[in-house]
């Protein structure tokens, strides 16, 4: 408490308001005042000095809410989209229908508070943003079924590591309102070719952008694999998928989704984005082949990594490797090329260790050492190695007698 009185400091003041909350509850006095008067003053000379952190620590600590946040979701869902609110890598609360704003209040507050005492109100200045952005430009929103905001949080905290090279990034948390809705259009924007394969797959993989087509191949990859789809623990199954749902309905491409849902690494997710493009797209170029077993895309991307590192082992010492060009399309790719990675799944690392993995991230797509190189053949030493049998209409195969 005599820290407290001692202290001029806006910021450390409503760090140690934000403990005595804890410990004593809101109408503790302090300096004649109960807690939440000395935090609405800490909050207006805040606001006056533009010291954002503060403002929104405090704010977060009187439980504000901001105008217009049932109708900023509602922008939102009649563009088709899911919002999802809740911290990056912590469980996250999914809103496809209309909400009052006191409901919208206790879901950020209950997802969000115990794990950052500004998250709260950063996540409702986002969703204002994102529902002007959407009504005003919704093709920056193109491949992105579920507005998931903590992930959009993450996605904008790594574009300022970017943007600050070897030096410390700026804290998103200080910057001003307007700033915050900047670097989300900057973020929202297609990645730019001049980037990194690893940087352009960590902020699309943050998004979770998918490519145009992305629900319906998978759709096309469930009828060939009578035992459906599995990914960081989760399975899709054949049936009753197909024979429940439509290959362009909604709650089909929420369904893949919900299966993505358990990848925690951006970098990771965006890699089996790409598997998923390149087994449909074999399947689709051998029409006489299907999977027997699960397919396991986990499993498919290890193998393609281990493909990747002996490459890079005896290439390392002797000759530079072929990357491919940046400017690549999905509709790109051919059978024969290679790629892939692993993650961290569920909170636990895989085999490989994030350094690891990282020239494997950082590797494009297309070429003679891009990653969906390696993870074609991957895909097709599964299939070739009794995986998978001929489908009844094979124009190449015998009948016995």
């Amino acid at each position: 408490m005599q820290k407290f009185n001692d202290c001029d400091c806006l910021a450390s003041q409503a760090q140690l308001v934000s403990i005595l909350l804890k410990k004593e509850g809101p109408d503790f006095l302090a300096r004649d005042e109960n807690l939440m008067e000395e935090l609405e003053r800490i909050y207006r000379r805040a606001g006056s000095r533009k010291l954002w952190s503060v403002v929104r620590l405090a704010a977060s600590l009187l439980n504000k809410v901001v105008d217009s946040l049932a109708p900023s979701i509602t922008s939102v869902l009649v563009h088709g989209k899911q919002v999802t609110l809740g911290i990056f890598g912590q469980e996250e609360e999914v809103i496809s229908n209309p909400l009052s704003p006191g409901v919208i209040k206790g879901l950020i507050y209950s997802k969000c508070s115990p794990h950052g005492g500004r998250e709260a109100v950063l996540q409702q200045e986002l969703v204002i943003h994102i529902g002007w952005i959407i009504s005003n430009s919704p093709e920056l929103f193109s491949g992105m079924l579920k507005i998931r905001i903590g992930w959009i949080v993450h996605a904008m905290k790594h574009e300022l590591e970017i943007r600050a090279g070897d030096m410390p990034p700026q804290d998103l948390y200080q910057l001003s309102p307007s700033d915050v809705k900047q670097l989300l259009l900057d973020v929202l924007q297609p990645q730019q070719t001049a980037r990194s394969w690893l940087n352009r797959r960590q902020i699309d993989g943050s998004l979770n952008r998918t490519p145009l087509g992305f629900y319906d191949r998978v759709w096309q990859i469930l009828e060939r694999t009578r035992n459906g789809i599995r990914v960081a623990g989760s399975h899709l199954p054949q049936q009753p998928t197909l024979s429940d749902m439509t290959m362009y309905e909604m709650n089909f491409s929420l369904l893949v989704e919900d299966t993505l849902k358990n990848i925690v690494l951006p970098e990771y997710r965006q890699i089996i984005v790409e598997l998923l493009m390149v087994v449909s797209i074999v399947l689709e170029r051998n029409p006489e082949l299907e999977f027997q077993d699960t397919v396991d895309l986990d499993r498919l991307v290890k193998e393609a990594f281990n493909d990747f590192q002996r490459d890079r082992g005896r290439l390392e010492g002797s000759e530079e490797a072929v990357f491919p060009s940046p400017d690549w399309r999905f509709s790109d790719l051919k059978v024969g090329l290679v790629d892939c990675s692993c993650s961290v799944l569920n909170g636990a690392l895989s085999v490989f260790s994030q350094d690891e993995m990282e020239a494997f991230y950082n590797t494009p797509p297309l070429g003679q050492r891009g990653t969906s190189s390696y993870l074609t053949k991957a895909v097709m030493i599964v299939l070739l190695q009794g995986d998978v049998k001929p489908s009844k209409d094979d124009p190449c195969s015998v009948s016995a007698g």
